[in-house]
């Protein structure tokens, strides 16, 4: 075998190795869980804080990686080409480049590398985030070339994060044990807000707990008691009268201080809100 032939084997090696490195560093970066890096930079890991870092400016470390992963598989093609036309002959040897490079790229540089990064996150960005840190120094002049390029043809407008996405990361932290169920249910439902309706929420007549006008102030006193509840809808005669409200707060005080009142005296009045407007927009 010529040298010259073990030069370009040599090179196609190293070259797979770069590309799988790249590729490596995209799916880790990608993957891998902010919560458990910020847990482990707050316990004093550098490391973890210069991945962080790195995450937050993904758009460069994206462009960097695309970058670097073109050159070397291009770069790796066009040498695997030429030497295999020299062993073959120049029709051959393309077509058996193409072969060979295209399974040599796809299992060496795109499934192995992409399906430990998937498994090992963390552990990966925390061993590469140095030499990606400088990658991403070596590549700026072309990030910003291409970055620019791309803001020229357009940019995007829709939201960073859709309420979908939002909703799997709360699952993966819930996952993780930071959050409990109902505090992670909770916080699901606060994001649906602007899509669930007030005729979806709110009590039915039959349900609702009230109080006369011209009811008795003790009997205001012993329902806040049963009920449990701060507010009491007041109504004129019947319950699809509702006149206004009446604070437990109101009653207790006044109780407090021996003052003498009805109900008519701390009734206050209350908001109509249609049954088609969205819970957001009754709250704000």
């Amino acid at each position: 075998m010529e040298p010259i032939v073990i030069g370009y084997i040599i090179a196609i090696i190293l070259l797979i190795c770069l590309s799988a490195f790249f590729s490596m560093s995209e799916t880790a970066f990608t993957s891998v869980s902010e919560i458990k890096l910020k847990k482990m930079a707050n316990e004093g890991d550098k490391k973890a804080e210069r991945a962080i870092t790195i995450i937050e400016n993904y758009d460069r470390f994206l462009t960097t990686v695309l970058i670097g992963n073109n050159l070397v598989n291009i770069a790796a093609t066009s040498i695997a080409t030429t030497m295999f036309a020299i062993l073959l002959g120049a029709e051959t040897g393309a077509l058996t480049s193409t072969v060979v490079m295209t399974l040599c790229l796809l299992t060496f540089s795109e499934i192995t590398p992409k399906s430990l990064a998937k498994k090992y996150p963390e552990k990966i960005c925390i061993s590469i985030c140095t030499v990606v840190h400088w990658l991403i120094i070596i590549f700026t002049p072309l990030s910003w070339f291409f970055t620019k390029i791309a803001n020229l043809i357009g940019s995007n407008d829709g939201p960073s994060i859709t309420e979908n996405e939002l909703e799997v990361m709360i699952d993966e932290i819930q996952s993780e044990g930071v959050l409990e169920k109902s505090e992670s249910e909770l916080i699901k439902n606060a994001i649906r807000l602007d899509d669930i309706h007030v005729s979806e929420v709110y009590v039915h007549r039959v349900d609702i707990v009230a109080i006369d006008i011209d009811e008795d102030i003790e009997q205001l006193g012993k329902l806040f008691v049963s009920s449990g509840f701060s507010r009491v809808p007041v109504y004129d005669d019947t319950i699809d009268n509702i006149i206004g409200v009446v604070y437990s707060k109101t009653y207790f005080t006044n109780k407090a201080l021996g003052v003498k009142f009805s109900i008519h005296d701390i009734l206050m009045p209350v908001k109509y809100i249609p049954e088609t407007v969205t819970v957001a927009d009754a709250l704000s």
